[in-house]
């Protein structure tokens, strides 16, 4: 079967403000180009990234995984760049932490759009994806009461969450399995879960650890099954380095 192509072009920036958010100080210098890690860190008011492409930076600014972005020179998932940024005082004090997402992320787009001078837009593809499903003999999971919102940490293969729904257990595997996933369980509740496995970039002959399709299975009682779905994608027209500051 020839897969499907649905473009949809959506002007940007992909969250509607009541007025331009910007940063009022941004700096911009190159990154270790003998350096492979990268670390963001956000505080209110404030935004820091130390060695990191621009890549990551449009994933960070669009709330997208680095399976949903496309197309730009090559150089924006290899060039390395180091950013301190600060907030205007009146966006800087946003009354919750949702709303300082918002305010936070808006402030980035308008940035890769001033400085980087980034273009792009939005399109639906039919691609491989995940679908996360029962496994044979049913789910192993400890269902909790759905007071207060839901916490998680995951840290070289070890994945602890509580008062999670299905939904967003899905949606972390995407950031773990670098593909997307859907939720197709049923499974309406809250969980309490713990998930241990070996990282692929982990040394298998020292770990004992099994890989995330059998933890699944036999700590969860869920399962990973292939398929195709719809997922939108950001499609990057244009990108330019910056002048330094």
């Amino acid at each position: 079967m020839f897969e499907l192509l649905i473009a949809v072009a959506l002007a940007l920036p992909a969250q509607q403000s009541p007025r331009k958010v910007q940063f009022e100080e941004a700096s911009i210098k190159p990154g270790d180009p003998n350096s492979s890690g990268g670390t963001t860190n956000a505080s209110p008011g404030r935004f820091s990234a130390v060695n990191v492409t621009l890549k990551r930076l449009i994933g960070r600014a669009y709330d997208l995984e680095p399976y949903q972005i496309e197309g730009g020179p090559k150089w924006i998932g290899s060039e390395r760049f180091t950013i301190t940024a600060k907030l205007e005082d009146e966006d800087a004090t946003s009354s919750s932490k949702e709303e300082r997402g918002k305010v936070l992320r808006a402030a980035l787009q308008n940035m890769l759009e001033t400085r980087f001078l980034v273009q792009a837009h939005r399109e639906s593809k039919i691609m491989p994806c995940f679908a996360l499903v029962i496994a044979k003999g049913g789910p192993k999971l400890h269902e909790v009461e759905p007071k207060g919102g839901s916490t998680w940490n995951s840290n070289r293969g070890v994945l602890t969450a509580n008062r999670i729904s299905m939904d967003y257990f899905a949606s972390i595997l995407s950031g773990v399995m670098e593909r997307p996933v859907k939720d197709a369980t049923g499974l309406k509740a809250v969980y309490e879960l713990k998930l241990e496995w070996a990282p692929e970039n982990a040394a298998t002959e020292s770990s004992f650890a099994p890989s995330i399709f059998t933890a699944l299975q036999e700590q969860l009682g869920l399962k990973l099954e292939t398929t195709k779905a719809p997922i939108e994608t950001l499609v990057i027209d244009r990108a330019e380095r910056p002048a330094e500051n």
